[in-house]
């Protein structure tokens, strides 16, 4: 009767760490370092113009499509956003407020998945930038409200000066803007923005990186749920001053990454708490594979957050867990003593 008790006890230690391992984060890649490799693959994950059309705020008109690539031009793993002076434009005016004189042809792409963080799913963000900084150039990789306006959160935004612009609009009012300065020499620089979910349910912390440094930290208010598209894009003039150049501009993009970092449930707690003694006696050796994100056991399943490729979940934890299944099968197992009785 002494050592059922105890392993009565042990047993229970075990069920409270199974229970207390219910989830670990897998990374899914939604758009790939490779997306601007080719035009046939910046094409599988990027679209022309804004998600809205060719008008913004600025003076210049986005052009550019599958067979037009005056503006937007996808080589050597970069993507090259080109702004040159335009006449005669037809309308004359942009379609959108505050409706500028449209003085420039340039391009603008955004991405075909959309970024709507939750509970259970946040986004990093990244890309390297060669980004032009005169008077009256406005290039900016943003993300915006699918559904209206605002959110919106810019990870980068340069506006003809030698700053880059963090900034998160909760409304039109109130903004958050962070600047770090911006070497002028258009060299390339890393940019990451990191996405997650606040334990109210409601609210989005950003983090902002500049060359693997975090530079500002905002919060957006009431972005959970909310989906957002992803715009690269070279605006000209506008916020950024004007006159703008005379000749062309060239706004370099590479390297842009984004994933999608969920939780990813190991098993459900409610039925190991229902019986766990059926549930761990019932489970096989999982055998040997590299990974086992999207695979179903009898009474566990590894479910990922969401298709893709997965990361971070394993060899080693079903490992963990399976050496846990023996133990607890070893201890619960009844013992004969010398003495004949069993214990």
């Amino acid at each position: 009767m002494y050592l059922r008790k105890i392993r009565s006890t042990v047993i229970l230690g075990v069920i409270g760490a199974l229970i207390s391992m219910t989830e670990v984060r897998s990374a899914t890649t939604v758009i790939p370092s490779t997306s601007l490799s080719s035009y046939s693959s910046f094409e599988s994950y990027w679209a022309y113009l804004y998600p809205w059309g060719s008008d913004h705020n600025g003076s210049a008109r986005m052009k550019g499509s599958s067979s037009d690539h005056s503006n937007v031009v996808v080589g050597s793993n970069t993507l090259s956003l080109i702004a040159t002076p335009t006449s005669n434009p037809s309308p004359p005016t942009s379609t959108s407020n505050p409706h500028p004189a449209i003085r420039y042809a340039s391009g603008a792409v955004h991405a075909k998945s959309q970024i709507t963080v939750t509970s259970t799913n946040g986004y990093t963000i990244s890309g390297e930038f060669s980004a032009p900084t005169a008077k009256g150039t406005w290039p900016a990789f943003w993300l915006t409200a699918v559904n209206g306006w605002p959110p919106e959160a810019d990870i980068g935004e340069w506006k003809g000066t030698a700053n880059n612009w963090f900034n998160t609009f909760n409304t039109s009012s109130i903004v958050r803007s962070d600047l770090v300065s911006w070497p002028t020499d258009l060299s390339f620089h890393s940019l990451k923005a990191v996405l997650t979910a606040q334990p109210n349910n409601a609210d989005v912390q950003l983090q902002f990186y500049m060359d693997n440094a975090l530079r500002a930290t905002q919060y957006g208010q009431g972005f959970v749920g909310k989906p957002l598209s992803l715009i690269v894009n070279l605006q000209m003039e506008g916020s950024s001053g004007s006159p703008g150049p005379t000749g062309t501009t060239t706004y370099k993009i590479r390297n842009v990454v984004m994933t999608r970092t969920g939780i990813v449930e190991i098993f459900s707690g409610t039925p190991l708490r229902n019986n766990p003694l059926k549930l761990l006696k019932c489970l096989p050796y999982p055998g040997s594979f590299p990974s086992i994100a999207g695979t179903h056991f009898p009474n566990i399943a590894i479910i990922p957050s969401g298709s893709g490729t997965s990361s971070g979940l394993r060899i080693h934890s079903i490992c963990l867990l399976r050496s846990l299944f023996d133990m607890f099968c070893l201890l619960a197992l009844p013992q004969r003593r010398s003495d004949g009785v069993m214990a």
